[in-house]
């Protein structure tokens, strides 16, 4: 349970990185690529596979409950870690620079392909306990080497 409320900053944020890319701030080459990823990260238009959505839906499962991610008190909540906020931040943060698409792209091609393993064992886990693992087996399936964004990017 602490696992899950510590990764929540990042996880209520997922793929919203996407969101600082404007399609002229993205080389023609790879606007299509960066934008795919963005469309499924988001959920494909669908409340339900919203991976921000999914993971909310996962947290109040277990009986946690955090102020809206927009919300000033969500990052001030007593129970959320100051360094649960490092790599979102990090990663708002890569996203917002100008240019540096090589290293925009490396580093999405690692979160893209670190989920996967990760993605599997916690989906193997939450079963043990009957607690939906769907956050997890979305990732699993979206973010894997063999076809997923990892390869896309790859």
């Amino acid at each position: 349970c602490e696992r899950i409320r510590q990764e929540t900053p990042a996880n209520s944020v997922d793929g919203m990185w996407a969101n600082t890319f404007t399609p002229t701030s993205v080389p023609k080459r790879w606007q299509l690529l960066v934008e795919k990823i963005r469309w499924e990260e988001q959920g494909e238009g669908e409340l339900e596979k919203n991976h921000a959505y999914i993971w909310r839906q996962l947290t109040r499962s277990i009986g946690l409950r955090f102020p809206q991610t927009e919300d000033a008190a969500f990052a001030a909540h007593a129970e959320l870690a100051d360094e649960s906020f490092v790599n979102p931040a990090l990663a708002t943060a890569f996203a917002n620079l100008h240019g540096y698409w090589p290293e925009k792209l490396g580093a999405i091609a690692y979160f893209e392909t670190m989920s996967s393993p990760f993605s599997h064992r916690s989906a193997q886990q939450l079963r043990l306990y009957a607690v939906d693992p769907s956050f997890y087996v979305v990732h699993r399936s979206i973010d894997n080497a063999k076809n997923g964004h990892a390869a896309t990017i790859l």
